[in-house]
């Protein structure tokens, strides 16, 4: 009987298995397994806990940030606002009413990034420095050599005067609005003029009318300038009082401005009340101002025959402007200089090593100013202050 030898068949291939190379693997026991599956179970764990830690880290240093965002953004508005408006602005934080002035920013102060203050309503009604320049200028020519003491009435945000405290030794503004009044003293401030102006708010109408025994009232003036100001006549404290009143916002008559009508107080009561303290009246006006108005109010309030000024003030070739001159020393230095070329009478910039002197030099403007559609004023060379004048008789027959 033969023996019959069994091998192990490959049940892939059908071939036989050497049991030589053939090996085995034993499998882990249930319990290990479970302790295994438990390891990774704890390792997945830390590690979310890792992570969920991370993100709280992240968070934490997000938050950490926007609150250290939040307080210099506070700290930055608490530092540079008034009741509340914001007034150093970038483009972004302008009201979006006031974002159309934004191309204008260095023609109403040259040094606009030095810091410069201004309110929503000092946007539009700020005098233009250049101009303010031009009319500081003008006024050094035509007053006395010693004149030294002016005031500057609705000062707005101190663009006036802090051109005349350039030239003068004492100007005072007089303003009721609390904004615009901390931007006037900040900017002087910036201009480094601080030195020779003082502010004080008040109602114009309030502080001027006379007292219970119908004396004029000084009391509001600084007792330094009484004091200094002791010898002259009461009536001739200041040297001379400007002022550019408030036209009626953007929308003002722009064909003909109504000067009886203009608030918060007319141009006879204006006057009235500023020759209680000086005889030399600038006022900057719509350049639409009714000129028999203008005659009207100088025979009332300075006498028959008596002369006005009327200064149109241009800019970039196109009228911007009336400033009307009251008063003899006005007036009569202005005829005796009428003659001479305006070049010579003002030139249009003051040399800045001499803005400290009483003269107002030559030379030409040569402000860096951008125009709406971004070109500025150096590029297209073009003058920013010229005037022409219109002498205004008080008699209305002979007004031109």
């Amino acid at each position: 009987m033969s023996q019959t030898s069994i091998e192990p068949v490959d049940r892939d291939n059908g071939k036989p298995d050497n049991l030589n190379d053939m090996s085995y693997e034993r499998s882990p026991s249930p319990g290990k397994i479970g302790k295994q599956r438990r390891k990774k179970k704890r390792g997945n764990k830390k590690k979310s806990q890792l992570r969920l830690e991370d993100t709280d880290q992240s968070i934490q240093q997000n938050q950490q940030g926007t609150q250290e965002y939040e307080t210099q953004e506070d700290d930055y508005y608490s530092e540079h606002s008034y009741n509340g408006e914001l007034l150093m602005h970038t483009y972004h934080t302008l009201p979006l009413s006031s974002r159309k002035f934004w191309n204008r920013r260095y023609e109403l102060f040259s040094r606009y990034d030095e810091g410069i203050y201004l309110s929503a309503e000092l946007w539009y009604s700020v005098t233009p420095e250049l101009i303010a320049k031009y009319i500081a200028q003008l006024f050094v020519k035509i007053l006395p050599p010693d004149a030294n003491y002016g005031l500057d009435v609705c000062c707005g945000g101190g663009g006036n005067m802090i051109q005349f405290a350039q030239f003068f030794d004492s100007v005072g503004g007089i303003e009721i609005n609390g904004t615009n009044l901390c931007c006037a003293e900040h900017n002087a401030q910036v201009y480094q003029v601080q030195d020779k102006t003082w502010t004080l708010k008040a109602d114009w109408r309030e502080i001027t009318k006379l007292k219970e025994n119908k004396e004029i009232n000084y009391d509001w003036i600084p007792e330094s300038i009484r004091e200094a100001r002791k010898n002259v006549p009461s009536n001739r404290i200041f040297d001379f009082i400007f002022s550019s009143p408030p036209w009626g916002g953007t929308n003002y008559d722009r064909h003909e401005f109504n000067l009886y009508a203009m608030q918060p107080f007319n141009i006879t009561e204006l006057l009235k009340t500023m020759t209680q303290y000086t005889d030399n009246i600038g006022l900057f006006l719509p350049k639409s101002s009714n000129l028999m108005q203008l005659s009207l109010t100088t025979k009332e309030v300075y006498g028959d025959y008596k002369k006005c000024r009327a200064v149109y003030i241009n800019s970039k070739g196109r009228c911007v402007a009336l400033l009307a001159l009251f008063g003899d020393t006005f007036t009569a230095r202005f005829d005796e200089l009428d003659d001479i070329s305006e070049e010579a009478l003002l030139g249009t910039a003051v040399d800045e090593t001499d803005q400290g002197e009483k003269n107002a030099g030559q030379g030409n403007v040569d402000n860096e100013t951008e125009d709406e559609d971004g070109a500025s004023d150096a590029e297209n060379r073009e003058e920013v202050a010229e005037s022409s004048s219109e002498e205004v008789e008080s008699d209305i027959g002979e007004y031109n």
